[in-house]
Protein backbone atom coordinates (compact mmCIF):
# COMPACT_ATOMS: atom_id res chain seq x y z
CA UNK A 1 0.00 0.00 0.00
CA UNK A 2 2.93 2.36 0.67
CA UNK A 3 4.07 1.99 -2.93
CA UNK A 4 0.58 2.95 -4.13
CA UNK A 5 0.62 6.07 -1.95
CA UNK A 6 4.10 6.94 -3.23
CA UNK A 7 2.77 6.67 -6.79
CA UNK A 8 -0.02 9.11 -5.91
CA UNK A 9 2.40 11.52 -4.19
CA UNK A 10 4.60 11.44 -7.31
CA UNK A 11 1.67 12.92 -9.25
CA UNK A 12 1.50 16.10 -7.15
CA UNK A 13 1.28 19.01 -9.56
CA UNK A 14 0.24 16.80 -12.50
CA UNK A 15 -3.21 17.05 -14.11
CA UNK A 16 -5.14 14.15 -15.63
CA UNK A 17 -5.65 15.20 -19.25
CA UNK A 18 -6.69 12.18 -21.29
CA UNK A 19 -8.27 8.77 -20.77
CA UNK A 20 -7.31 5.96 -23.13
CA UNK A 21 -9.73 3.08 -23.52
CA UNK A 22 -8.05 1.01 -26.26
CA UNK A 23 -6.19 -1.37 -23.97
CA UNK A 24 -7.73 -4.12 -21.82
CA UNK A 25 -7.97 -1.63 -18.93
CA UNK A 26 -8.47 2.15 -19.30
CA UNK A 27 -5.46 4.33 -18.52
CA UNK A 28 -5.10 8.00 -17.65
CA UNK A 29 -2.45 10.32 -19.10
CA UNK A 30 -1.12 13.07 -16.83
CA UNK A 31 0.40 16.39 -17.92
CA UNK A 32 2.48 18.87 -15.95
CA UNK A 33 0.74 22.20 -16.56
CA UNK A 34 2.93 25.26 -16.14
CA UNK A 35 0.12 27.82 -16.03
CA UNK A 36 -3.52 28.01 -14.95
CA UNK A 37 -6.32 27.12 -17.32
CA UNK A 38 -6.58 30.34 -19.33
CA UNK A 39 -7.17 29.06 -22.86
CA UNK A 40 -10.72 29.14 -24.22
CA UNK A 41 -10.81 25.34 -24.27
CA UNK A 42 -9.26 22.58 -22.14
CA UNK A 43 -7.56 21.12 -25.22
CA UNK A 44 -5.75 24.42 -25.83
CA UNK A 45 -4.23 24.43 -22.35
CA UNK A 46 -3.13 20.81 -22.75
CA UNK A 47 -1.70 21.45 -26.24
CA UNK A 48 0.28 24.43 -24.90
CA UNK A 49 1.71 22.29 -22.11
CA UNK A 50 2.53 19.42 -24.47
CA UNK A 51 4.55 21.81 -26.65
CA UNK A 52 7.21 21.69 -23.93
CA UNK A 53 9.69 18.87 -24.59
CA UNK A 54 9.56 17.75 -20.95
CA UNK A 55 5.87 16.89 -21.18
CA UNK A 56 6.29 15.12 -24.50
CA UNK A 57 9.15 12.95 -23.20
CA UNK A 58 8.17 12.39 -19.57
CA UNK A 59 4.41 11.93 -19.87
CA UNK A 60 2.90 9.78 -17.15
CA UNK A 61 0.26 7.13 -17.55
CA UNK A 62 -1.57 5.34 -14.73
CA UNK A 63 -4.55 3.10 -14.24
CA UNK A 64 -7.87 4.29 -12.92
CA UNK A 65 -7.07 2.90 -9.45
CA UNK A 66 -4.34 5.54 -9.09
CA UNK A 67 -6.86 8.27 -9.92
CA UNK A 68 -9.18 6.90 -7.24
CA UNK A 69 -6.35 6.93 -4.67
CA UNK A 70 -5.36 10.48 -5.69
CA UNK A 71 -8.96 11.62 -5.25
CA UNK A 72 -9.20 9.95 -1.84
CA UNK A 73 -6.00 11.73 -0.80
CA UNK A 74 -7.07 15.16 -2.09
CA UNK A 75 -10.55 15.59 -3.60
CA UNK A 76 -9.76 19.13 -4.74
CA UNK A 77 -12.23 21.98 -4.96
CA UNK A 78 -15.94 21.35 -5.15
CA UNK A 79 -17.50 22.86 -8.27
CA UNK A 80 -19.52 26.00 -7.62
CA UNK A 81 -21.06 25.94 -11.06
CA UNK A 82 -20.78 24.64 -14.59
CA UNK A 83 -20.60 26.50 -17.88
CA UNK A 84 -22.41 24.63 -20.62
CA UNK A 85 -21.46 25.29 -24.20
CA UNK A 86 -23.21 25.50 -27.50
CA UNK A 87 -22.16 27.40 -30.57
CA UNK A 88 -22.24 31.19 -30.31
CA UNK A 89 -23.77 31.29 -26.82
CA UNK A 90 -21.08 33.31 -24.99
CA UNK A 91 -19.69 30.45 -22.92
CA UNK A 92 -16.12 31.23 -23.98
CA UNK A 93 -16.57 34.87 -22.96
CA UNK A 94 -17.86 33.82 -19.53
CA UNK A 95 -14.99 31.35 -19.11
CA UNK A 96 -12.39 33.97 -20.05
CA UNK A 97 -13.94 36.54 -17.70
CA UNK A 98 -13.84 34.08 -14.80
CA UNK A 99 -10.27 32.99 -15.65
CA UNK A 100 -9.14 36.64 -15.57
CA UNK A 101 -9.96 36.86 -11.85
CA UNK A 102 -7.06 35.79 -9.66
CA UNK A 103 -9.40 34.09 -7.16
Amino acid sequence: MAAALDAVAALDGWTPTFVRTGSPEPSVEWTLLDAPFADPFFEGTVARAMAHPFNAVFARRTGLATVERAYARDPGLRPRGFIFHMSRCGSTLVTQALAARPA
